[in-house]
């Protein structure tokens, strides 16, 4: 047990003209009653970063070459020198000793390998502005996702989606398949979740690898942060209130020291709202109470897609409001809050008619003169009966039963500033729609 929450680094010498590495990883035991031990496996080569796996019951058999890779890794040539097995442990639940058995081949060629590959990233499917959907929070077969690059990509195109982050636990070896699978009729945003001991964190839009040993050499999640933003991507604190361990180590967010200045938002509803493991009423509270502090945080949604089971009824899809269907400008859009969370129904805040001189957009700052604000809320595609919730600095205001779609017009006293954002909840208080803030700013 003093191993959880650890790492451990093996050294291996690659020699000159090698072409293919073969790794055998496993552990025993490795279920322990009802909960398992989890040990990962990381693999740097002399220069970069190569992949991460998570384990098989029964053990993995693993191969790295330039022209092919086993999921979770990267391939391209061997490079000879110093390759680093990088073992992770989130979790050992046995008091009896845990075996770790690491095996690894190097397999010579005649001759060197190919040059490294240079994956090509999309760029602008569409210059229109508008409301796109999209999902946060994927998993392939690169992970512990049951779902191919392929396959995952297709069941995106079969919902609808616009757009579709891959982030794979730790790793960046599934972006190639799902780029390759694409084409132009989806948006593919490259991503990774960090997957730590103590917290898990979405980076989303980056093009390289986010160093995902927390705690390794002095790396902390804050130096994580300011990775991601160097690569101008988005930092998202993911299912922060989620039950922890012994059910699921590290899924819980524990970083007291983090300072959430360097995060771009909070996972505020992942995978069905109801689920009581996830405690996403709790982790909407948490999103307010930051945004009290001043904190400019974005509300997200992610269904944290593993397999065909995870996009069900009343899972959330998060709404971006971007000037054009591009990595850079959705990122952009969710960085300024400019997002809808929505499992159906539609939402939106507009300012009424003559109140500001250009349309009102989620996200946005109005410059109200006077001390009160009409603001228009749109709903649509309520299929039952459902409560609008209308909030002003995540106070409820007014509450009105409506289905189908329309829209309610409400003067708001505004004295100072003030954060006004709307909510669709069923009858039994369950969570449909929300909004990220409109702030209104009192002129003078």
């Amino acid at each position: 047990m003093d191993d959880c929450c650890t790492y451990k680094s093996f050294i291996c010498e690659a020699p000159a003209n090698c072409r293919e590495i073969r790794i055998h990883f496993s552990y025993s035991p490795y279920i322990v009653g009802e909960f398992r031990n989890l040990i990962s496996l990381a693999l740097f080569d002399p220069l970069v970063f190569r992949g991460w796996v998570y384990p098989f019951e029964d053990g993995r058999d693993l191969i790295i070459s330039s022209q092919t890779a086993s999921d979770g890794f990267i391939s391209n040539p061997i490079t000879e020198g110093e390759w680093n097995l990088f073992v992770a442990i989130p979790a050992l639940i046995s008091e009896e000793p845990c075996t770790l058995t690491l095996e690894v081949e190097f397999v010579l060629a005649g001759v060197s390998d190919s040059l490294a590959k240079k994956l090509e990233f999309q760029n602008c499917l569409s210059d229109k502005s508008g409301w796109y959907r999209g999902e946060l929070h994927t998993h392939t077969v690169h992970s512990d996702g049951q779902w191919k690059g392929a396959e995952l990509v297709e069941a995106a195109k079969e919902r609808g989606l616009d757009f579709l982050m891959v982030t794979d636990h730790n790793t960046i070896s599934g972006w190639e398949d799902v780029l390759t699978t694409a084409k132009d009729d989806i948006l593919i945003v490259p991503g990774v979740e960090i997957t730590s001991f103590y917290g898990h964190a979405l980076a989303l839009g980056v093009e390289h690898w986010i160093d995902c040993r927390i705690g390794w050499e002095e790396w902390t999640m804050n130096d994580a942060a300011l990775a991601v933003r160097e690569e101008r991507g988005c930092f998202l604190v993911a299912h922060p209130l989620a039950e922890g361990r012994p059910y699921c180590a590290g899924c819980r967010w524990e970083y007291p020291e983090f300072d959430m200045s360097l995060a771009d938002g909070i996972e505020v509803w992942n995978a069905l709202w109801t689920d009581v493991t996830l405690n996403n009423d709790q982790s909407l509270l948490l999103w307010e109470d930051y945004r009290k502090k001043g904190y400019k945080l974005t509300a997200t949604s992610g269904c944290d897609v593993h397999d065909a089971d995870a996009w069900k009824d009343g899972t959330p899809y998060s709404f971006v409001y971007s000037e054009t269907l591009s990595r850079k400008e959705i990122i952009e859009g969710i960085r300024d809050g400019k997002v809808v969370i929505s499992s159906g129904p539609w939402l939106n805040i507009k300012s009424a008619e003559g109140v500001d001189t250009k349309p009102t957009i989620i996200g946005d700052t109005l410059i109200v003169e006077k001390d009160k604000l009409v603001l228009v809320v749109q709903y649509d595609n309520v299929l039952t009966e459902s409560w609008l919730v209308l909030k002003k600095n995540f106070q409820e205001l007014v509450r009105i039963l409506v289905v189908g779609s329309g829209q309610i017009e409400r003067e708001i006293p505004i004295y100072e500033t003030a954060q006004i954002t709307v909510e669709l909840r069923t009858s039994d208080n369950t969570l449909l729609a929300l909004t990220n803030p409109v702030h209104a700013l009192v002129q003078g």
